[in-house]
């Protein structure tokens, strides 16, 4: 069971979909340096890793919190990065 939740896992994923990863228009992650769910943070840094090193850019970024600290109000996450993000990226007509 632990074998087939690696192998399923994003960063696991990354050499399959780079064809499809490479269309994106963004992709752009974040989390909690002292996140409860301690597996989130392990994976998001291998993540990043795999992404950079098949060249797909993205922010990546961890932030002093847990899961869900700072994420609404004006000086939260999603404010202040986020919807910036989705903004610069996404163009609807």
């Amino acid at each position: 069971m632990l074998a087939q939740w690696a192998a399923l896992s994003p960063y696991a994923l990354v050499p399959q979909h780079l064809a499809e990863l490479r269309q994106f228009k963004g992709l752009a992650f974040d989390w909690g340096e002292q996140d409860e769910f301690k597996h989130i943070l392990v994976t998001c840094r291998m993540l990043d890793t795999e992404l950079s090193a098949s060249g797909i850019a993205h922010p990546a970024e961890g932030y002093e919190g847990t899961h869900g600290s700072g994420v609404m109000g004006p000086n939260g996450r999603m404010y202040q990065k986020m919807l910036p993000f989705f903004n610069r990226l996404l163009k609807f007509e």
